[in-house]
């Protein structure tokens, strides 16, 4: 597991990006990245269904952008 803060987000303009570089034990043709959001200090979401994600990684050594 990873955990990564972002900060504020903008409520406009173009978003920052956040990279990760993902290295597996062996060689496997492909993995899955599952990506959540975390809401603290009373914060709330309007939306909690668009919270995660999970994506299939092939390894094909090209970058992935979600």
């Amino acid at each position: 597991m990873v955990l990564c803060r972002t900060g504020a987000l903008r409520a406009a303009g173009a978003p920052d990006a956040l990279a990760l570089d993902l290295r597996m034990a062996g060689s496997p043709d492909e993995m899955t990245v599952d990506i959540g959001t975390l809401w603290r200090d009373g914060a709330t979401d309007g939306n909690p269904r668009n919270d995660r994600h999970r994506v299939l990684v092939l390894a094909t050594g090209d970058p992935y952008v979600f």
